[in-house]
C-alpha cells in the first residue's frame, strides 16, 4: 500500500464507508482514501491501463462530465489515480452506476478458446436449456459465457445496464449488484430508476438535461470518434 493511503475497509468517516460499500462489491481493494482528507479518492489501476491513459489524454470538452483528475502516483507495476470524491460533503447521497454499451468487455480479454466446464456449470445453473449438446459435453469458452451474461441483462437490448444503486434511506432499500443482475427489461429499469429518484422530479429533469448535453458534446468530439469506449460507466449522484 502506498504511504499516506488507507483502504476503505478500515474505519473512517461516514462518506468513506459509503463509497466503500458501493464499490467494494465489484472492485474490492481498488479504491483508497486518505484518512484525514476524504475530498479525493485513489483508484488502483495497472500502470499501462487504458483508464490511466484516458484520464491523461481526455480533451477539455469532456472534462466537465468526468470526476476531476489530479494526476497519478506510479509504482513499478501499478498506478493510483487521484480523483475527485463525488459524494464528499453530501449528507444523504444517492448513487447509481450505469454500465454503458451493448458489450462491456474487451474481446482481447477472452480470446482463450479453451472450453471450460466450470463456466458451463455457471450457465446451467442459470438456464439448463441454454448450452447446446456439444457444449454440455465439451464445456464453453469464456467469450461464450460473457456474451451469454450480456444477453441476460439490458446491455444488448438497451445499450446500458444498471449495475447498482446505493441510497442512504432507511425506508428505501439499495439495489445491490447481485439484485441488479436480475434487471432484464424496460419495466425493471423503470422500477430501479424510481428507487433511485425517490420521486425527485427536479433530479430527473437535471439528469435528462445533462445526458443531452453529454450526447451533444460526444457527437462533435474528435477524441471520442477516434476511440472505442468499452466498459465505461455513467455515475449519477445527488444529495437528498
Amino acid at each position: 500500500m502506498t504511504e499516506g493511503l488507507k483502504p476503505f475497509q478500515l474505519p473512517g468517516s461516514w462518506v468513506d464507508n459509503f463509497v466503500m460499500s458501493f464499490v467494494a462489491s465489484g472492485h474490492e481493494g481498488a479504491i483508497s482514501v486518505k484518512e484525514d482528507d476524504s475530498r479525493f479518492v485513489f483508484k488502483r489501476v495497472e500502470q499501462k491501463s487504458d483508464e490511466l491513459q484516458a484520464y491523461e489524454t481526455l480533451p477539455d470538452e469532456l472534462k466537465p462530465f468526468c470526476p476531476k483528475y489530479f494526476g497519478s502516483h506510479k509504482t513499478e507495476d501499478e498506478a493510483f489515480l487521484m480523483l475527485q470524491n463525488l459524494v464528499y460533503g453530501m449528507k444523504n447521497p444517492h448513487v447509481m452506476d450505469i454500465k454503458m454499451g451493448t458489450r462491456t468487455f474487451l474481446e482481447t480479454e477472452v480470446l482463450n478458446e479453451k472450453r471450460r466446464m466450470d463456466l458451463l456449470a455457471k450457465m446451467v445453473k442459470i438456464d439448463p436449456n441454454e448450452p447446446t449438446e456439444e457444449e454440455k459435453q465439451l464445456g464453453i469458452t469464456k467469450l461464450r459465457y460473457m456474451q451469454y451474461r450480456e444477453k441476460l441483462s439490458t446491455s444488448q437490448k438497451l445499450g446500458f445496464r444498471i449495475d447498482a444503486i446505493k441510497i442512504h434511506d432507511e425506508e428505501r432499500p439499495s439495489l445491490s449488484q447481485e439484485h441488479a443482475k436480475n434487471i432484464c427489461d424496460v419495466e425493471g429499469v423503470h422500477d430501479a430508476l424510481n428507487v433511485f429518484l425517490c420521486a425527485r422530479e427536479d433530479v430527473k429533469e437535471a439528469m435528462l438535461t445533462q445526458l443531452k448535453e453529454l450526447r451533444n458534446v460526444l457527437e462533435t468530439s474528435e477524441w471520442f470518434m477516434k476511440h472505442e469506449i468499452i466498459g465505461s460507466s455513467i455515475l449519477f449522484v445527488f444529495d437528498k
